[in-house]
């Protein structure tokens, strides 16, 4: 079960109606995903709310969990989730797990001298590559939700 967290929300939710579902969703962007040869996978999976105190009581909802296949431990997961808004269906987006590049990253700002610049160097690449992957599962997601809008 994952949680989303207040301090992980991506963006503003975006309305899609109510004709769309998670499912809708992950099809499409599996499909564009082969199309684009874009390394993705998707699984439906539970997650809470996790807003302090009040995280006891807020039941598990359905999120569509978007990740890429050979990283999936090492780079943020993207988890959506659907929820009922001012009489709309709400799309919100988290981002989910970790980033080892990212901590990478900070370890080699934060330990200086020779060694950190190595750590720091090679962390930039990879953090530059995950970055150009977020790029394009944000592309891709954004696609699959137009193609899904306007059928």
């Amino acid at each position: 079960m994952w949680a989303l967290l207040p301090e992980r929300i991506c963006g503003q939710p975006v309305n899609i109606g109510s004709g769309i579902s998670l499912n809708d969703l992950a099809s499409q962007i599996n499909m564009l995903g082969r199309q684009r040869n874009i390394p993705v996978s998707t699984q439906l999976d539970q997650a809470k709310h996790n807003n302090g105190v009040t995280s006891l009581f807020n039941a598990p909802v359905q999120c569509l969990v978007v990740y890429h296949p050979n990283h999936r431990s090492d780079y943020y997961n993207y988890l959506f989730v659907q929820q009922p808004m001012n009489g709309g269906v709400f799309l919100s987006q988290y981002l989910g797990g970790n980033s080892s590049s990212f901590s990478k990253q900070i370890l080699g700002k934060s330990m200086g001298g020779i060694f950190g610049g190595v750590v720091q160097r090679s962390g930039m690449a990879r953090e530059q590559e995950e970055h150009a992957y977020y790029d394009a599962i944000n592309d891709l997601v954004a696609q699959a939700l137009s193609n899904l809008l306007s059928r």
